[in-house]
């Protein structure tokens, strides 16, 4: 699970490209973060971690890893896993969990 901080801020952590970031929010609010080189993730990854089924833009459409980091962000901040990336909705900038 996430990992968690009795008493304290929710955190989120990530890594990715050579950068690390910590996120940290008030003890009443989730965070989630995450971070991916440009261009870390493909259509075709999405595909996969998603499912063949998944409501997702046509290549070429949009940034694949900036919907990548949304969607993980999010789980991140739910306190969900990657299973459950595609119950995470993204539109107009902003992204939920379903």
């Amino acid at each position: 699970g996430k990992p968690c901080w009795k008493d304290g801020p929710d955190f989120s952590i990530a890594h990715g490209g050579g950068h690390v970031g910590c996120a940290l929010a008030t003890p009443v609010l989730r965070v989630g973060l995450d971070l991916e080189p440009a261009g870390a993730a493909s259509w075709q990854d999405l595909r996969h971690a998603l499912g063949q089924d998944a409501d997702l833009p046509a290549a070429g459409h949009g940034d694949a890893t900036a919907l990548w980091v949304a969607k993980e962000a999010v789980v991140k901040a739910a306190g969900a896993t990657v299973a459950d990336l595609a119950s995470v909705r993204v539109a107009g900038g902003e992204a939920t969990f379903e």
